[in-house]
């Protein structure tokens, strides 16, 4: 049987699965977690040496999982991986990698972010990118780091895509899917702008040679053979950023569709036919889809599942996570809101506190009560509706020839009781609940597969995969109580 391999490269873990042709999984690897640093305030690294220990780990666990039967008969026929965007690594002159990469969560050029946003160059880089420029990019961190520490600029910067591509094959090659995350890509001829490599600091040849997604780029080096048990020459395959990748897995393939990760943090990504990208509104970044010929319009909406933690740990003191949210699952059961229910709203910093924001707790906010009564369970929900809020106003500042018709959940947001269904109400569209693991792997795999003659195309690729679907449709009353409850929410928010 003729099978392919996808790796996914995420910021807690790395994981793996080998994907046959008849859509079956019949293999998977889970990395350790992978280590944060904080070397200094606002900072947000993680070792290169243990990204590339992680890396080499899965893959040779997804190997040594095969049963002895599927190693005679299996026929690999490449390999693509799906990574996180936006951090960054340095390599020196003679060619050695950083100890550290930045990753998306770093704040340290967030001074020099601002300044870009009062003179205008804010506004540049959202033209030619499609992305609104935050301190977690290359491009800033590149300028701030010509400012600061100009000696390390020089060799090469290479976001985490590129690493994971060198590691597996020797060369420097990264895809648009990824590359747009380092805000120095032009999103309409899908190569490096020369005015945005000024403003980094960098020259175009310093960067990562860009292909397109699910193209052939390379073959698998020895040394990843030795350390993993792989066929040294596997056709590597180039990947895409994991949401993107993700949304492959789930069928998200054509212009008006749109999947919600919800997880620890919620990011919404739209599919958009490219002429449609200049009127995305400026709270979502253009991306290359993985799929030839479409773009990807995405969101972060907040740390959605971190409020929820926030709360439990403020009701349950030293309990452990999984023990809160198991007595949150048996709480939630058979509750609802009401119009007298509380509202949530995330905390910030008001001008002229003496705190700084770095000082609230993460998810920390602030309940609006109309009853003295209300439950901590009330509470729980209030913080769930308020996510669902956020889902609907991202929802509705989209263009209407590019509102979704639906919705695909993916992430912890499923697993809470009555959550899926309050979206649902909420933002009035049929919600399609997804429990399914190692979705941007899955997706990877396929894009290995369409491109080494596995699968004819992608879509088709996708459309083996066997996922459980569960559909929640809005519920009309429940719909009509939640718009007089939105307007409530913007009401208090615009008072806040």
């Amino acid at each position: 049987m003729k099978a392919t391999l996808g790796l996914d490269v995420g910021t807690t873990s790395v994981k793996a699965v080998v994907l046959g042709q008849d859509g079956q999984v019949l293999a998977e690897g889970t990395s350790d977690a992978l280590p944060m640093g904080a070397p200094h305030p606002g900072w947000a690294t993680q070792p290169t040496a243990a990204i590339h220990d992680a890396v080499m780990q899965c893959l040779q666990m997804v190997v040594a999982s095969l049963s002895e039967s599927d190693r005679q008969d299996l026929e690999l026929t490449g390999l693509a991986s799906a990574v996180q965007s936006g951090s960054m690594v340095l390599i020196d002159a003679s060619g050695l990698i950083a100890d550290d990469l930045t990753t998306w969560m770093d704040t340290r050029c967030s001074s020099l972010v601002q300044n870009w946003q009062v003179d205008g160059t804010a506004d540049t880089i959202r033209s030619i990118t499609g992305w609104t420029v935050h301190a977690g990019q290359g491009l800033p961190q590149l300028a701030w780091t010509r400012a600061n520490v100009p000696d390390l600029l020089t060799g090469r910067a290479a976001s985490a895509d590129d690493l994971v591509t060198y590691w597996l094959m020797g060369e420097w090659v990264t895809n648009p899917s990824n590359a747009a995350g380092m805000a120095l890509m032009d999103i309409t001829t899908e190569q490096w702008d020369s005015s945005l490599c000024d403003l980094a600091g960098v020259e175009v040849s310093q960067l990562s040679v860009l292909q397109p997604c699910g193209s052939a780029i390379g073959k698998l080096g020895s040394e990843v053979e030795q350390a993993t048990g792989l066929v040294a020459g596997l056709p590597v395959i180039n990947g895409g950023h994991d949401q993107a990748c993700a949304a492959l897995a789930l069928g998200i393939t054509e212009p008006a569709q749109a999947v919600l990760a919800g997880g620890t943090a919620w990011v919404l990504t739209t599919v958009i036919r490219p002429d449609a990208a200049q009127g995305i509104p400026e709270e979502m970044n253009v991306s290359h889809h993985v799929v030839p010929g479409l773009l990807t319009a995405s969101t972060y909406l907040g740390g959605m599942g971190v409020c929820l933690e926030w709360w439990l740990e403020v009701c349950q003191p030293g309990v452990s996570n999984d023990a809160r949210f198991a007595d949150l699952i048996q709480d939630l059961a058979g509750a609802t809101t009401t119009l007298e229910s509380p509202f949530f709203h995330l905390a910030s910093a008001s001008p002229g506190d003496t705190d700084s924001p770095e000082r609230i707790p993460p998810g920390a906010g602030t309940f609006v009560e109309s009853s003295s009564d209300s439950s901590d369970t009330d509470r729980a929900r209030a913080i769930m509706e308020y996510a669902a809020f956020q889902v609907r106003t991202a929802l509705l500042a989209l263009p209407a020839g590019q509102q979704p018709t639906s919705l695909t959940i993916v992430g912890g947001a499923t697993r809470l009781p009555g959550w899926s269904q309050m979206i649902a109400d909420v933002c009035d569209l049929p919600v399609i609940a997804v429990a399914t693991q190692n979705l941007p792997a899955l997706g990877a795999a396929v894009l290995a597969g369409a491109a080494t003659g596995v699968f004819p195309n992608v879509q088709t690729g996708a459309a083996t995969l066997t996922i459980d679907r569960t559909q929640f449709l809005a519920n009309t009353q429940m719909a009509e109580l939640f718009v007089r409850r939105y307007q409530q929410h913007l009401q208090q928010e615009s008072q806040l």
